[in-house]
């Protein structure tokens, strides 16, 4: 049996706590072609602070193959990628409202072959900001991608998660279960 984790570290949950009650500015990146849609990293500004949401592809062995998955990490971040600020790809919804709340998805994915346990994996897919009219959350599009989905809601209840489940194929041999957990930060 192959047991995996893909969460965030302990530092990571800091910085990303350390927003907690600060003022939304912004989200940029220089992967993003609209408001809903960022390749690899996106950037959070704040009025006192900046951190790099990233979908790193790291080697990883689920189930008994060594491939690049993509793992979440929370970064402190630079100034803005000139490409962003000539493209424009900077999104200002949410701007001035306090950060009331943060919540990352945990999911654990499980694979049984035969009846035994063959791998299970849990990685952490999302991270939610609820702000004081609305939330913004980005979430792991796939399984295996490295592309964030940006959603905005009145709240996390409200925003749509991949099927993450559809990703894997069942047959009489191998079943999948999916759970999911969200752990609220600050």
């Amino acid at each position: 049996m192959i047991i995996s984790h893909q969460i965030l570290t302990p530092r990571e949950l800091d910085l990303l706590a350390s927003l907690h009650g600060d003022t939304w500015v912004d989200i940029s990146s220089r992967g993003m072609f609209d408001r809903d849609l960022a390749w690899t990293e996106v950037r959070i500004e704040t009025a006192k602070n900046a951190i790099a949401l990233i979908l790193q592809l790291e080697i990883a062995d689920l189930y008994g193959e060594e491939d690049e998955y993509p793992h979440l990490h929370v970064k402190p971040a630079n100034e803005k990628h000139p490409d962003s600020v000539r493209e424009g790809t900077i999104y200002f919804q949410g701007r001035g409202e306090p950060i009331n709340q943060i919540w990352i998805l945990r999911e654990t994915m499980s694979c049984t072959h035969n009846g035994q346990l063959n791998f299970k994996n849990t990685a952490d897919t999302a991270i939610s900001f609820q702000l004081a009219t609305m939330n913004i959350s980005f979430i792991r599009a796939t399984h295996f991608s490295d592309v964030f989905l940006v959603q905005h809601a009145l709240s996390k209840e409200e925003i749509e998660l991949p099927d993450s489940l559809s990703e894997w194929e069942e047959d009489l041999l191998d079943q999948y279960e999916l759970t999911r957990e969200w752990i609220q930060v600050a």
